[in-house]
């Protein structure tokens, strides 16, 4: 019998964790003893970028009852919920070397096994006492169908030029001030060479734009080398004809859980430059990359508002050392050609997601044989208060709804916002912006509420639509939805209609902490959330 297994996470973005997860649940999906559900972001969106697109969309729909042998939760921001059968698999990578102390109380509470990319992240957790026979290192891996070395495509601005790339976001701990400013000292305005930033990721109001400015102010100056800044996002093929046309990626990263981009370019041919000590020695050699030695720097024991287990570290690499690194492989492409080589003949050995898919699958097969923590066990009401994330809510609105509709699986999301006069919505603005829900924005008052039914009819949703949003004196709206059923209803939270809710066919699931919104669900959806209701107070 095929082992069971569900995944949350992301996998339509570009970023590291939707990359991961293509790669590697994509790879499991092709694997005859495994029946996959992922949890993928509710958008109408498809998944694509890698040979497995097809079958991770058809995942996208699958849902276990009962529930699943196997979840497995990969995702930012962390969050390790309660299951209510099967073994949980929680993979969190984290960089900076101490984990935070409640990361490391719930992964021993609730955890079956914790995944890392590496032996370096494995090690972080054995150190905040997860018990190490609860540690899998599952390693990363590529697409050999896609990273290869080949002759690529090159552009008028990159042909016959030493072409340094440097791939991920543009933040101090990927090391991207190192590489432009070391590249800015190795080189001349004259020289021909250039480096090309390929900026990761999506870019968020609440996110620090500073070494993003430095590279691009760089890159107009006449007066140094040259340096293109790419942030299109790029598909896979693309990133692979990119590596192709480079001489060599620089990696001066100050934190790494794994390095799949430095994979990713031993794999398309072309030599490294990397931190020493870091999660990339687990897979370079010296024959595939120059490294520059590191020195650690204690952050002490709380980083980014998380109080740590132990002091927090970041490696510091030597930026001299990436001048002299620069200026040898410019000097010398034949040694850069044979280090791309070895770099391929390693990857292809051992590195492509088919890998680590083996090592996830010996995983799974001793995880569905096992005892789980969850036996025994309920999901405690009020669990939906563990999801809550402020993106552009006015609570923790975004995250609750983001993974209640996950597990709901919406085919074309639709919602209806209710908002005062003159106002604004707030509730669903991040399904929109991000996630390219379709709905309307009505003026709630109350004569719209008496004749709610026609009001929901003009703003053309269908009658089985995914999210109802009410404002405030809202309660003679539920008597009023007429044939329009709403999947999820979210009404103001201070004194949410529970009594009234349930007479109309919705259960209470859960309070937004600082009781902005409560959040309903109709009545033959609940089981399939998996959140306990509430119960509702005695009269």
């Amino acid at each position: 019998m095929a082992i069971r297994v569900e995944v949350t996470g992301d996998f339509l973005i570009e970023s590291s964790l939707a990359r991961v997860n293509r790669g590697l649940f994509g790879a499991l999906a092709r694997c005859a003893e495994i029946d996959l559900g992922i949890l993928a972001e509710p958008t109408v969106a498809q998944i694509a970028g890698t040979s497995s697109d097809e079958l991770l969309q058809a995942a996208r729909t699958r849902r276990f009852d009962p529930d699943p042998d196997v979840t497995i939760r990969h995702r930012w921001p962390a969050v390790f919920p309660h299951v209510r059968a099967g073994a949980y698999v929680h993979m969190q990578p984290w960089e900076y070397g101490s984990l935070p102390s409640a990361w490391a109380e719930q992964a021993r509470e609730l955890a079956d096994e914790v995944w890392c990319y590496s032996s370096f992240v494995a090690s972080t957790y054995a150190r905040a006492g997860v018990p190490e026979e609860r540690i899998a290192v599952v390693p990363l891996g590529y697409d050999p169908q896609t990273f290869s070395p080949g002759r690529p495509p090159k552009s008028a601005r990159l042909k016959d030029r030493c072409v340094f790339l440097y791939v991920g976001d543009t933040i101090a701990r990927k090391g991207v001030d190192v590489a432009v400013n070391a590249y800015v000292a190795a080189f001349k305005p004259g020289d021909n060479v250039v480096l090309v930033v390929k900026d990761f990721g999506e870019k968020g109001s609440s996110t620090s734009t500073r070494l993003r400015d430095h590279v691009l102010a760089l890159s107009r100056r006449t007066d140094l080398p040259p340096i293109v800044y790419i942030d299109t996002v790029y598909s896979d093929v693309a990133l692979a004809d990119l590596y192709r046309a480079a001489t060599a990626l620089v990696a001066p990263y100050r934190g790494e859980g794994f390095g799949l981009p430095i994979l990713e370019a031993m794999a398309s041919g072309i030599a490294t430059i990397a931190t020493r000590g870091g999660a990339s020695d687990e897979f370079t050699t010296p024959e595939t990359t120059l490294y520059l030695d590191a020195s650690p720097v204690k952050l002490g024991k709380a980083y980014a508002g998380l109080e740590l287990v132990d002091e927090a570290f970041l490696l510091e690499p030597s930026e001299t050392q990436l001048v002299a690194a620069m200026q040898r492989l410019y000097g010398n492409p034949d040694e850069a050609r044979a280090m791309g080589a070895r770099g391929a003949e390693i990857a292809r050995a051992g590195w492509t997601w088919e890998h680590g898919a083996a090592r996830a699958l010996e995983r799974l097969r001793a995880l569905a044989g096992i005892v789980p923590r969850s036996a025994g066990r309920s999901v405690p009401p009020g669990e939906l208060t563990r999801f809550e994330l402020k993106i552009a809510s006015p609570g923790g609105e975004d995250g609750i709804l983001l993974e209640l509709f996950r597990r709901l699986a919406p085919a074309d999301p639709t919602f209806v916002e209710c908002v005062p006069a003159g106002g604004e919505h707030t509730v669903t603005l991040f399904l929109t912006r991000s996630l390219g829900w379709r709905g309307a924005v009505m003026e709630g008052d109350s004569a719209g509420y008496a004749d709610f039914a026609t009001q929901l009819g003009k703003c053309g949703v269908p009658n089985e639509f995914e999210l109802l949003v009410l404002g405030p004196e809202s309660d003679a709206a539920w008597a009023r939805f007429g044939a329009f059923r709403p999947q999820v209803v979210v009404t103001p939270g201070a004194k949410p209609p529970q009594a009234l809710a349930e007479s109309c066919g919705y259960r209470l699931i859960g309070i937004e902490r600082q009781g902005t919104s409560a959040f309903f669900v109709r009545d033959d959806l609940v089981a399939k959330t998996r959140f306990a209701p509430l119960t509702a107070p005695a009269s």
